[in-house]
């Protein structure tokens, strides 16, 4: 990977700081470190995608539930396939809350995940629909976010 050998336009913390309410990116040169990209603001008019760390999160969570719970798709659309994603997915976050990921000082209070007929209607089961429905907090900033993930299964009646 090439790296940046020099700047055009130096920017100092005083300048940085009339950008950072805009969401510009910036290049800095940092003394001993080298030439640096800053920011760490999305341009999303949602306030709950404002910062990169946390779409970045979500990103992953979102297709790590996704993967966890491709097996569920061959599987009879019953009670039991859906305690089974149930459980997939609650070890997964788990994990991730243990590892300081998400927001909560207990796992009550940083991640609730439903697999049941509060998401799943009778209409998804005919139709064939596995809906997760995830709530999150965040490390950054601390909100809780819902997630719905969908998944078409193989058992579908027309």
């Amino acid at each position: 990977m090439a790296h940046a050998l020099d700047l055009e336009f130096d920017i100092d913390a005083g300048k940085q700081e009339n950008l950072n309410p805009n969401a510009f990116k910036r290049i800095r040169r940092f003394p001993g470190r080298g030439i640096r990209v800053l920011g760490a603001r999305t341009l999303a008019s949602d306030p709950m995608w404002k910062y990169v760390n946390v779409r970045r999160r979500f990103i992953f969570l979102e297709t790590s539930i996704c993967f966890s719970a491709q097996w569920a798709v061959f599987e009879p659309n019953d009670q039991r396939r859906r305690a089974r994603v149930k459980q997939t997915v609650t070890l997964f976050l788990r994990m991730q809350w243990r590892e300081g990921a998400l927001f909560g000082a207990r796992e009550e209070d940083t991640f609730l995940v439903t697999v049941d007929p509060e998401t799943i209607t009778e209409d998804d089961i005919l139709n064939g629909r596995l809906i997760i429905e995830v709530g999150i907090g965040s490390v950054r900033p601390a909100e809780f976010v819902i997630l719905r993930v969908f998944q078409e299964t193989q058992e579908t009646t027309n």
